[in-house]
């Protein structure tokens, strides 16, 4: 299970969990997927120390982790879809709509001051990205680089076609996650 964020003064935070550590085991039970990670930490006692095996920088890593006890996490905002404004881009290399971050739209899409990226308005159908993306996502970097620029994404996807995927760091709904797809053939 990939970490996609981690919150300040949250048990990761203070376990010394990162951004795109890979959670191999945890409590001492193998993780091999987001949901198998959900089912052990909540099988555990808030409070409780437990050892977590995490991929960082090719190697493995132990770290301790106090579990906590879960927010109630019940305003969950439906994505905006819709008006997709002056200053779009279609991007050929994911088959979707894509704009700068202008306060209106910030503004309408609901995105913090202090978030950057490129605003996914609308993907079309029959992408091969049409699985993962989603409107109102913000797409921060393609691969390992930041983007601000719908113009900078077709070229990094293009680049990472020779490679199995396409590593995509989003924000989706004040969340970052990361999404891994195949890209489609030129």
């Amino acid at each position: 299970a990939m970490v996609t964020q981690v919150v300040a003064d949250s048990p990761a935070d203070k376990a010394g969990l990162r951004q795109g550590d890979v959670i191999l085991t945890f409590a001492g039970k193998p993780v091999d997927s987001p949901r198998r990670l959900a089912l052990i930490v909540s099988g555990e006692v808030a409070g409780s120390k437990t050892a977590a095996t995490v991929w960082r920088n090719n190697r493995e890593i132990t770290l301790t982790v106090v579990t906590g006890q879960q927010p109630n996490q019940a305003q969950m905002a439906a994505a905006t879809t819709g008006v997709s404004g002056t200053g779009s881009h279609h991007s050929k290399a994911l088959g979707a709509d894509l704009a700068a971050l202008t306060p209106e739209r910030r503004a309408e899409y609901r995105v913090a001051e202090d978030e950057s990226g490129v605003l996914v308005l609308d993907v079309k159908e029959g992408s091969v990205f049409e699985q993962g993306l989603r409107p109102g996502d913000i797409i921060k970097k393609v691969g390992s680089v930041p983007v601000t620029s719908p113009s900078e994404i077709d070229p990094l996807v293009q680049k990472s076609e020779t490679k199995a995927a396409v590593l995509l760091l989003i924000n989706r709904q004040g969340h970052d996650l990361f999404l891994a797809l195949k890209p489609a053939a030129a």
